[in-house]
């Protein structure tokens, strides 16, 4: 991934409020080429949008000050990064987006049909973007695990640091914060999980009570809504059997 910042420009023939700022730009991939329907977004999910045909993009009324932004496009590695915005004035840069290698494998199709509540969290959806690793109800009821960390100790981008058995920490491969190697948000059925004076991931949740994982390493993979504002890592998402097993639930997550 690279970006590319622009001088600032006022954009006159677009008037701007004065109190507020914009950025825009335009995405493409490796060897040049204008990608359409990237989405571009800050990354405590308070504006958003997306590419046009030609891969150009505009975001405004913004607030002034160091902020950070996310960029995602199917088939490609995401990107983020962070930039100053001047009220009154607009910012503006290129990204490039690098391809991701897919290895396809033979799955079982579990979809809302077969899990409807599953569903209506957003995880399907969420999967289908192609950002996170995802563990189904169908994998964890075939692998009967003691602990959560026990279906993470093989997804790209997490590391499980055991301490003493029973007792791990779910830790990013992919990012760092200012203490160090970046430890996962933990979010269950919805709810940010608070972890605090060095609480282990089987304080929060044991094996058994596992219905469903997103697994997000870095903050520029993780959807709006599980991104934690003033932290840079990632997001350990946990859908328990209970929520998933009862008989109408609303959704937690904000999807439809």
């Amino acid at each position: 991934m690279a970006v590319t910042l622009a001088p600032e420009s006022s954009f006159a023939l677009i008037p701007i409020a004065p109190s507020t700022a914009r950025i825009a730009g335009v995405v493409v991939d490796s060897s040049g080429r204008k990608l359409r329907g990237a989405e571009i977004l800050v990354a405590d999910g308070t504006a958003r949008t997306t590419s046009s045909d030609s891969g150009q993009f505009l975001l405004r009324g913004l607030k002034a000050g160091k902020t950070q932004f996310l960029v995602r496009a199917v088939g490609f590695g995401p990107a983020s990064f962070t930039t100053e915005l001047r009220a009154g004035r607009t910012r503006q840069i290129r990204v490039i987006l690098t391809p991701t290698s897919v290895q396809l494998s033979t799955i079982t199709v579990l979809d809302s049909l077969s899990a409807p509540l599953l569903a209506q969290t957003g995880f399907f959806e969420r999967k289908r973007q192609g950002w996170g690793s995802f563990i189904s109800p169908d994998e964890i009821a075939r692998r009967h695990p003691m602990n959560a960390s026990d279906m993470l100790r093989n997804v790209a981008g997490v590391e499980v640091i055991s301490r003493l058995p029973g007792r791990t920490t779910i830790l990013s491969t992919r990012s760092m914060s200012m203490s160090g190697r970046c430890v996962l948000n933990v979010f269950v059925d919805g709810t940010r999980a608070y972890m605090s004076g060095g609480m282990t991931i089987e304080e929060v949740i044991s094996g058994s009570e596992l219905g469903a994982m997103e697994v997000y390493p870095s903050a520029s993979e993780t959807p709006p809504q599980f991104i934690v504002n003033g932290s840079d890592c990632g997001a350990l998402v946990i859908w328990t059997k209970g929520w998933l097993s009862a008989e109408s639930q609303p959704d937690s997550t904000g999807h439809e």
